[in-house]
């Protein structure tokens, strides 16, 4: 398809461009010091199991410990919404315990003072039939955060919403029709951002790492490392791109569920990274890691930092999220 062919032309000019304008500043930046964590913000997935740290307070005050040990900075809270038909509330009781969890993460007295994210996961929200749930959860967070004192707001919103599910019955939408579901999915993020619009409400999304083009190899500038994506080509608000990239022309805080060892990572998130970073497009990326496929944090962490010293020359690149707090919680050191 030449139109494909012409953007992806554009694509690699400017990502020649940003590479020679980053190197120096990689060079000198990217190193950490001896023994130290890799630089970048990092962000975790909270389940509510095994450790329950809305309601059980003991396991709320050891995950803000640890988390204000190990550099976090963002919490995906989830959050239980109950939800009967196009309307979801939370519970009156359940709320006032989001309140008292609220209240201790943006506490710095004893540690620092974390970012706390609403993070709903229903996969069928992509679906247009569901999209008014998703008004629903952006109303109700916003009249909770009205409704409390200083201190019990959340910092935002995140949807973990994954489409490519939708293969199974009683919602084979994906199966049947992948490019339709990912355009109603598209639409769900427009219809989240409306409802937020002009609020003091953060918005972010996760997505996976195959809805674009990736690289077989590390050999940047061979052509044969380049596996196009063709199949996933597709028209979004009159513009011809990959979903990723139309994603990340829409929302600007955007999670890349990249569940590889560390070479993998790279490759599978380096083009979106770049793109991300365009001046265009200007996007904010965590890379979401799986923690339990390394034997150690110090091996996860050995892996942040080869990411890194590849991926620190974009400007989009926010930092790293790690699926999910239980699991990271119970590896060795």
């Amino acid at each position: 398809m030449d139109t494909r062919r012409e953007a992806k032309t554009v694509f690699f000019g400017a990502v020649i461009r940003l590479c020679l304008s980053a190197m120096l500043a990689v060079v000198l930046g990217v190193m950490p010091a001896l023994g130290q964590p890799c630089p970048r913000d990092r962000a975790m997935w909270i389940y509510q199991t095994p450790y329950d740290v809305v309601r059980d307070l003991d396991a709320r005050t050891e995950a803000l410990t640890f988390a204000d040990g190990h550099a976090i900075k963002d919490f995906f809270l989830y959050v239980s919404f109950t939800c009967q038909g196009d309307v979801c509330s939370l519970e009156e009781g359940y709320q006032a315990q989001l309140r008292s969890f609220l209240r201790d993460a943006h506490d710095s007295t004893s540690h620092r003072a974390f970012r706390v994210h609403v993070l709903y996961d229903d996969a069928r929200l992509a679906l247009e039939t569901f999209h008014n749930r998703v008004r629903s959860i952006a109303q109700t967070t916003l009249v909770f955060n009205q409704g409390g004192a200083a201190g019990e707001q959340f910092d935002g919103i995140h949807l973990d919403v994954e489409p490519h599910t939708l293969i199974t019955q009683p919602h084979t939408e994906y199966r049947d029709d992948p490019i339709g579901t990912i355009t109603q999915f598209l639409n769900m993020n427009a219809v989240a951002l409306e409802e937020l619009q002009g609020q003091d409400l953060g918005y972010g999304v996760d997505v996976v790492d195959f809805w674009h083009p990736y690289y077989s190899c590390r050999d940047w500038g061979d052509p044969r490392c380049f596996v196009d994506r063709p199949e996933l080509w597709m028209v979004y608000r009159d513009a011809e791109n990959y979903p990723t990239m139309h994603l990340l022309n829409l929302v600007k805080n955007v999670t890349i569920m990249s569940y590889h060892d560390a070479d993998q990572v790279i490759r599978k998130t380096r083009y979106p990274m770049a793109y991300a970073a365009m001046p265009d497009v200007g996007a904010q990326v965590y890379v979401g890691l799986k923690a339990d496929l390394f034997a150690s944090r110090a091996q996860l962490e050995d892996a942040i930092c080869a990411i890194e010293d590849e991926l620190a020359r974009f400007d989009s690149l926010l930092g790293y999220s790690y699926f999910k707090y239980s699991s990271y919680h119970d590896l060795p050191d």
